[in-house]
């Protein structure tokens, strides 16, 4: 019942590299085009709009921090 958005700041005020880092790659497979392309429009559009907003915010705090990851 937590906001998504909600639960991307908690990830990202823990302070936990780790996590963020999983996070980020678990949110990049799931918003992976080709994977989008197998859904219908309205669940593919809704899954864009949750996580695009979510994906830079984690992008730009991993790359604050310095973290590397071959993903980016």
């Amino acid at each position: 019942g937590v906001p998504y958005e909600e639960e991307i700041n908690k990830i990202i005020n823990s302070g936990n590299n780790g996590a963020l880092k999983i996070k980020y790659s678990d949110m990049l497979d799931n918003s992976d085009p080709e994977r989008l392309s197998r859904l219908d429009n309205e669940t593919r559009t809704k899954l864009t709009n949750k996580y695009e907003p979510q994906l830079k915010k984690l992008k730009l705090e991993i790359k604050k921090r310095g973290i590397n990851n071959e993903k980016f």
